[in-house]
């Protein structure tokens, strides 16, 4: 009965909508669970078990957020446009109301994609391609789609990539960071390529995944007795220094270097995505994959950001970290320190 049902709600969304359709795509601890119920409202005859997208397709048309093209088809290698992706990602954000119209001279009221657009385009989510319009048949491309679900995301603290267009540098880079643009044998991230049927739904997946992971533990940071805000990356390395503070508070005995930093054992080593950087003062940075440094002066080198020091001038930096070594304590928000 499940099964019929399913292919019901899949053959109703492909008579309003070409390539794309939703439901609720919220993603759950039960993850499993919910792919089970995918796999049996989607046989794609094109989608072979264990292809590196399997999972992603299964998942996002059993939840109606991609459907098949016809003739129990998903056909993966196929390109997606702009008007298909408004689609999609107005299904990821729950289908809501969308007051007024799009305002490009290339969305017609009342075509399929009319009410995506506008929601894309009022929320902040899609941006036109210039002179007023939106190019509903333009191909997507792998950095205008992570992008959009950066955008979604609320536009996190991120290093920029560097081989991506301006626009889309941090983008990138959260989404490289955040494990949502992948680099595996099978499919490698490649910005300004355009996006396959399959890229798209193993993006989204992704996102959809890591927007819906547990909410994340703070880390407080406390150098020479003094609370300090910080405004930690969300990236890998930090996701570790979390668990190493599971097991309880840090101390780090920090020793000046340079007439610019302050640096320290972590006593461990950290995932890193090193990248060339000029720093500033308040930046938090591991180096060497066990080090944390923190600036109160500015370098260039090879670092993966880990956070900044907020609230701070550079001369109240210059002062608490400037005048001799510290003492630094980590610890997780709540932790008896």
């Amino acid at each position: 009965m499940k099964r019929s049902l399913g292919l019901l709600l899949v053959l109703a969304l492909m008579l309003t909508m070409p390539a794309c359709a939703a439901n609720d795509p919220a993603v759950t601890e039960a993850t499993a669970a919910a792919l089970a119920l995918a796999a049996e409202t989607s046989d794609f005859t094109d989608v072979p078990d264990g292809a590196w997208y399997a999972d992603a397709v299964t998942y996002l048309s059993g939840k109606g957020i991609m459907t098949g093209t016809g003739n129990g088809k998903f056909s993966p290698d196929d390109p997606f446009n702009r008007a298909q992706l408004a689609t999609v990602l107005y299904r990821v954000a729950g289908e809501p109301a969308v007051s007024g119209t799009a305002s490009f001279v290339d969305v017609a009221p009342g075509t399929w994609y009319a009410r995506p657009v506008s929601w894309a385009q009022h929320s902040g989510v899609i941006n036109g391609v210039g002179e007023g319009h939106f190019a509903p048949n333009e191909p997507v491309t792998q950095e205008m789609l992570v992008t959009m679900l950066y955008r979604m995301a609320g536009e996190p603290s991120s290093d920029a990539a560097s081989d991506a267009s301006g626009y889309a540098a941090n983008a990138v880079g959260w989404s490289r960071a955040n494990g949502i643009a992948p680099a595996t044998a099978d499919y490698t991230f490649a910005p300004k390529e355009n996006a396959t049927r399959a890229q798209v739904a193993v993006l989204v997946y992704n996102y959809l995944i890591h927007e819906e992971a547990p909410a994340m533990d703070g880390i407080t940071l406390t150098v020479a007795g003094k609370p300090l805000t910080v405004e930690w990356q969300d990236n890998a390395s930090v996701d570790a220094l979390r668990e190493l503070l599971r097991n309880g508070p840090l101390t780090v005995s920090l020793s000046m270097y340079g007439g610019f930093e302050q640096v320290g054992s972590l006593g461990a080593s950290l995932p890193r995505n090193d990248m060339q950087t000029t720093t500033e003062p308040g930046d938090i940075v591991l180096y060497s994959g066990n080090q944390i440094v923190l600036f109160y002066g500015s370098n260039s080198w090879a670092y993966t950001h880990l956070g900044k020091i907020t609230g701070m001038s550079k001369s109240e930096l210059q002062a608490l970290l400037g005048v001799g070594n510290v003492t630094a304590v980590l610890s997780l928000v709540g932790t008896n320190m």
